[in-house]
């Protein structure tokens, strides 16, 4: 009997890690998935907010109007808990507003690379956190760039959220699944010894 109860406990045991294994393997996927798609939503995000800027405040980069330049980014920055900087630079790459005040970080450039085309995106770490830049040329670079810095911690903090649960459903279903397949060897185990007994009597 100790034999067979033991075959029951390795096959638990093998349902059991089998299970958790193929949990493991889809969170892995998940994660991955999960983790690109909001990637790709917070570079949509920056670029729709860098649009935005570049759409109200072309003029001022022109004639030069800096506080009203101010207001808007400041306003935009407000609105937005994700974005923890814009900086906006004139057609040579000169800043001539950004949202830091009087402490502009060492960490950032003093001035943006011109260039012409297409978005650039960059990522980098910070004393707060992951941050991801996204720098959208005006008019190609011809009236000046607007350049974006949002941070990962919203997104990160929903991303883990997210596995989190699948992690405490994926425990579930295993822990259930290791209750039932004990459940049925017991069940089986009954039923043998029953009819070992009456095999005996007979």
């Amino acid at each position: 009997m100790k034999k067979k109860t033991g075959l029951y406990t390795k096959i638990i045991t093998v349902v059991t890690l089998s299970l958790s294994f193929v949990i493991v393997l889809f969170l892995y996927f998940v994660y991955g998935g999960l983790k690109g798609a909001l990637h790709e939503q917070l570079n949509e995000r920056g670029n729709e907010i860098a649009s935005y800027i570049a759409t109200l405040g072309n003029e001022d980069i022109i004639l030069d109007n800096d506080y009203s330049l101010l207001q808007l980014i400041n306003k935009v920055k407000a609105s937005n808990s994700d974005v923890r900087y814009i900086i906006i630079a004139n057609y040579r790459g000169h800043i001539i507003a950004h949202t830091f005040g009087n402490n502009y970080p060492s960490s950032l450039p003093r001035m943006i690379e011109p260039f012409s085309g297409a978005q650039k995106v960059q990522s980098f770490s910070s004393n707060e956190g992951d941050i991801q830049q996204v720098i959208l040329p005006i008019d190609n670079g011809k009236i000046g760039f607007v350049c974006v810095g949002l941070s990962y911690s919203s997104m990160d903090s929903f991303l883990m959220r997210t596995i989190s649960r699948f992690i405490a459903i994926g425990l579930a279903i295993t822990i259930l699944a290791a209750l039932i397949k004990r459940h049925m060897s017991l069940k089986v185990s009954k039923r043998r010894n029953a009819l070992e007994k009456s095999a005996v009597s007979v």
